[in-house]
């Protein structure tokens, strides 16, 4: 009995390493408070606190124009790498 909980605590949390590990890499290269890779909490908490936006503005500061600030998400600050990021693909003519 001992060593079934044991092996499913082992498993349970190589389960939450492996989850914790692909949240963080999806968005690894933008860069952030290392915590708003693993969860969502950090960002929850900025909101709940209504520090969100001037936390993102000093974020921008000392990062540059594109921060990470959860899970899956991220900041852009900037138009031209807005146009990078989100530019259409299927070269439609404005008129």
């Amino acid at each position: 009995m001992g060593l079934s909980i044991t092996v499913l605590s082992a498993v349970l949390v190589a389960l939450v390493g492996v989850r914790l590990f692909i949240n963080w890499s999806k968005l690894c290269k933008a860069p952030g408070p290392a915590i708003a890779g693993l969860t969502d909490l950090w960002r929850a908490y900025q909101q709940s606190t209504g520090r969100l936006q001037g936390t993102l503005l000093n974020l921008h500061a000392r990062h540059g124009p594109i921060v990470r600030y959860g899970v899956k998400s991220i900041s852009i600050n900037d138009p031209e790498v807005i146009n990078v990021v989100y530019g259409s693909r299927a070269g439609f003519i404005t008129v």
